[in-house]
């Protein structure tokens, strides 16, 4: 019986890629790689847009020969999935391994008392923080485990790589929204280059733009000044090649859904600090002073001091980046992979 995985990913080069795209397909390539190629089949959930029959055919096959099925979906994939499988692992006997994306399962727990029950059916919900596994149990929801966000990413241990010519550089490195804070880094910079009278800090933004934020997105970069600069997208495992040029990457998020950022783990393997709000679970990654710095999300000037004190603190900063990328080392997939090979190796109670 093959291992199947719900998830979506995109075509190389077609479409963005979001957290949940990279996350589906890193998952897909070190299943295929530990059980076999031949062992492994997705119903990829972008066919539901694009053609409900083929979708249909998709999980009618899923369901034929899959007895281990891991489900990795966001919002609207969980609204539909979970009631479904619930029932495929009661009546059906397969086995659900809920591999959660971002936070936002947590408002669909608040607002539907059956999803409990539905999560409670299954083998494991993973969750990415410790933190959220607990607000889980507050709910009843006791088969939950901590696999942490990871990226078979190169830890760039060449910090001579920083870039340092009197201009200190920033960085955003994330799906590009107003709530990801990417305007607000961009007043940030530009507002510490006012008061200097003179260029000492740029912004260069990498990364998607949502789509409902694209006009907007390409309206306000009319206006910025031009020490901030729109870089395109990077491929995830091109990023540390990139970030390894820059003194800091800033973070302002408020996204709703935040919870592992895909972009600390690229910072930290790039040996490069991260400044962020203290949004959701940034805390948890985050260590005031070791790997970065944070500030009071609700604050737009708390924002803007802390990068008045990491500009005046550069020796400081640059003192945390072999911090950062032995904290890279937590979220390599040799480290975290095994908790999802050990789980279904255990249920099928098959020899490595």
């Amino acid at each position: 019986m093959k291992i199947g995985v719900i998830g979506r990913i995109t075509a190389e080069g077609k479409g963005p890629s979001c957290g949940q795209t990279i996350r589906t397909k890193i998952l897909l390539d070190t299943l295929k790689k530990h059980y076999g190629e031949e062992n492994i089949y997705l119903l990829n959930t972008g066919l539901i847009k694009q053609s409900k029959i083929k979708a249909v055919l998709s999980l009618l096959y899923c369901m034929l020969t899959c007895k281990d099925i891991i489900l990795m979906v966001s919002w609207n994939g969980l609204q539909l999935f979970l009631p479904l499988l619930s029932k495929c692992q009661k009546y059906l006997g397969k086995r659900i391994y809920n591999n959660i994306i971002g936070s936002s399962i947590l408002d669909l727990v608040e607002q539907h008392p059956k999803y409990p029950q539905y999560m409670s059916s299954f083998v494991v919900n993973w969750v990415q923080m410790k933190s959220l596994a607990e607000e889980f149990e507050k709910w009843g929801i006791f088969n939950v485990e901590v696999l942490p966000n990871s990226k078979p990413i190169h830890i760039n241990s060449d910090l001579k790589s920083y870039r340092n010519d009197g201009i200190l550089r920033f960085c955003t490195f994330s799906r590009i929204s107003k709530a990801k804070g990417i305007e607000l880094a961009a007043s940030a910079i530009q507002s510490v280059n006012q008061e200097a009278g003179r260029t000492i800090a740029c912004l260069d933004i990498y990364g998607v733009p949502d789509e409902d934020y694209k006009q907007d997105f390409e309206k306000f970069l009319q206006t910025v000044s031009d020490e901030i600069s729109y870089k395109g997208l990077v491929a995830y495992d091109k990023s540390t090649e990139v970030l390894g040029n820059y003194f800091m990457l800033l973070f302002p998020t408020t996204y709703i859904g935040e919870c592992f950022p895909g972009t600390i783990i690229d910072a930290y393997a790039s040996g490069l600090p991260v400044l962020a709000s203290d949004w959701k679970f940034n805390p948890e990654l985050i260590v005031e002073g070791k790997t970065g710095y944070l500030y009071e999300h609700s604050s737009e000037m708390a924002f803007k001091e802390k990068i008045d004190y990491v500009i005046a603190h550069k020796e400081e900063v640059c003192s945390l980046r072999e911090n950062c990328l032995k904290e890279a080392e937590r979220y390599i997939p040799e480290k975290v992979m095994p908790i999802i090979f050990n789980k279904i190796d255990s249920m099928q109670d098959r020899k490595k």
